[in-house]
């Protein structure tokens, strides 16, 4: 118990730190536990009370589309703060390594970093639950005429027990990449002066986790896509044939677009982040092709490359996962299918525009690079 006590003193000293790091992903993963605290109240006070009456089986369908959405959310919110802590910890290298010196067991190290992500997990879900409070109201005015069952959805004690396993689960997934990473070998490099070898590996991991955020966006603003079509066709549909399906929808193309366009962010911002972590990397090397005569487009075409390799594979892997979730909104839209090209097609344009303006920014910066100290640095 000292010992815990101990971890969890460090752990929080370690938060006040760096304020900007905490606030960005406190906020960041209070969203998606504070999104996913709130559909799942929707579908505890819907489909795990039975409810029954006209309409029941697609209120039930709406609720577990809910409850699919926010879960994707939230994987991408984890995947986003995974990416901050191994940019953290790639910059907390000489430390690790030092106390792996000092006697620390790479085990106790491991279990350091796991409780400094639990730590910021249970904060964002602080955070996230004072959003949930003021969401699930709201939720409730959209749809409570014509979606009555919405009435019996609260914050209760099975939704703060979800809540807590979901946070518990979400800071092992925050922490388990860069709490890997800090393995004993990668430590003994770090000593013999290894951080390019290091920086490299975490970049790897970085670029998968960026995958994944493209992915679960792409999947996202399919959905968002085909209920936001599916609702505009109903509007031409007279008002006595559309009322239950045309609030459900609405309901449902607003918390969905919503989820959606967190999304886009989180992923354009993953984006940035690990093209800025290569460029910092590659600081010195640039520094030198600039010294040498490489002119400025030459060195945004090869910072770009690496990040415009991401996006295609984000995008690809994205596209295949959302039409084949997709299928499961079919009966959800009208007058449209779940492989409607249009709408795939402003997807992947919006997801390309974004991304790439995501990309090009940093990689712009590093033609601003002196290349004065690329020269002092080696």
């Amino acid at each position: 118990m000292p010992i815990f006590l101990s971890e969890l003193r460090f752990a929080l000293r370690q938060l006040r730190r760096d304020p900007g790091f905490a606030v960005v992903s406190i906020l960041t993963l209070g969203i998606g536990i504070g999104a996913t605290t709130v559909v799942f109240s929707v579908f505890n006070g819907t489909v795990l009370r039975g409810i029954s009456g006209p309409g029941s089986d697609r209120i039930a369908r709406m609720a577990w589309v809910l409850l699919g959405t926010g879960s994707l959310l939230l994987l991408l919110a984890c995947a986003s703060v995974s990416s901050l802590l191994l940019a953290r910890t790639a910059n907390r290298q000489r430390e690790l390594a030092l106390r792996a010196t000092l006697g620390a067991l790479q085990p106790r190290i491991f279990k350091q970093l796991i409780v400094e992500s639990q730590v910021l997990a249970f904060v964002s879900a602080a955070t996230g639950m004072l959003f949930a409070t003021w969401a699930l109201p709201t939720i409730q005015a959209l749809g409570f005429d014509s979606l009555p069952q919405l009435a019996d959805a609260s914050i209760d004690l099975t939704v703060i027990a979800f809540t807590v396993l979901v946070t518990v689960v979400t800071g092992f997934l925050c922490g388990l990449a860069p709490a890997h990473q800090a393995s004993k070998e990668e430590m003994d490099q770090t000593l013999r002066g290894g951080e390019r070898i290091v920086a490299g590996s975490s970049q790897t991991i970085r670029d998968v986790l960026v995958i994944c955020q493209l992915a679960l966006a792409v999947v996202l603003l399919v959905g968002a896509g085909l209920l936001t079509n599916s609702f505009l066709r109903l509007l031409d549909v007279p008002a006595e044939r559309n009322a239950e399906v045309f609030s459900g929808l609405q309901l449902n193309v607003i918390l969905v677009g919503l989820f959606a366009a967190v999304a886009l962010g989180l992923a354009a911002l993953g984006v940035y982040a690990v093209t800025a972590f290569a460029v910092a990397r590659r600081r010195r090397e640039i520094g030198v092709r600039m010294a040498l005569g490489a002119a400025p487009a030459r060195i945004v075409g090869i910072t770009l490359s690496s990040g415009t390799k991401l996006i295609a594979f984000g995008t690809a892997i994205g596209l295949f996962g959302a039409f084949g979730l997709s299928r499961f909104l079919h009966s959800l839209l009208y007058e449209i299918g779940p492989s409607d090209p249009v709408t795939y097609g402003v997807v992947i344009i919006v997801l390309i525009i974004v991304a790439t303006v995501a990309n090009y920014l940093p990689a712009r910066r590093a033609t601003k690079i002196d290349p004065r100290v690329a020269f002092v640095s080696e």
